[in-house]
């Protein structure tokens, strides 16, 4: 029995892993038994997949076919990416260099950073200026005292040192300033 001619290759991007075989035929390219065209819907997802057979110029010389599993659907595309080209370096360890220059030999690190405790996701600690601060600013006097909705009295239709004019009192413009307030700022 004839023994089968195929080159491996892994790629991963974020949580995603392909497995790429590369076997000697007329450029069918199957991602999880389904045309590339499929299972690839948009034009960008397509040719972050291609791209390193596009490099090698040998795309109509092999049969490409993926499994992937995890993370979405660009990050699959860059993996299958990823998978292609070291398949095709161990096909031809020369291709290496060429496929180096065009930087799909190096594998994109990046993920999903951790959720750190007493946080809502990836941000930790606060920062004093952004968070919990007091500011001291120049309240202003309006033209208008009395407004329907805002009514009298002190604080009303001030403007806002951190959102500009008070959502209330937009129609409102200053005249003077006439005291000093405190705000309390906190997230």
């Amino acid at each position: 029995m004839a023994d089968l001619v195929q080159y491996y290759g892994t790629g991963r991007r974020k949580s995603s892993i392909a497995r790429v075989y590369l076997r000697p035929g007329s450029g069918k390219f199957t991602v999880n038994k389904k045309e590339c065209d499929v299972y690839f819907v948009t034009p960008q997802q397509r040719a972050a997949a291609r791209r390193s057979l596009g490099i090698a110029d040998i795309g109509e010389t092999f049969d490409v076919i993926t499994t992937v599993r995890g993370g979405g659907v660009m990050g699959q595309a860059d993996a299958v990416k990823l998978g292609i080209a070291r398949a095709l370096m161990e096909f031809n360890p020369e291709l290496r260099k060429t496929l180096k220059a065009e930087g799909l030999v190096t594998r994109d690190s990046r993920g999903k950073e951790r959720k750190k405790y007493g946080q809502k996701g990836r941000e930790r600690g606060s920062s004093s200026a952004r968070d919990s601060c007091q500011l001291q600013v120049s309240g202003c006097q309006l033209k208008d005292e009395h407004h329907p909705r805002t009514g009298d009295g002190p604080g009303h239709g001030v403007q806002s040192p951190v959102r500009g004019i008070n959502p209330a009192s937009q129609r409102k413009r200053p005249v003077g300033f006439t005291k000093e307030l405190t705000w309390q700022i906190s997230r």
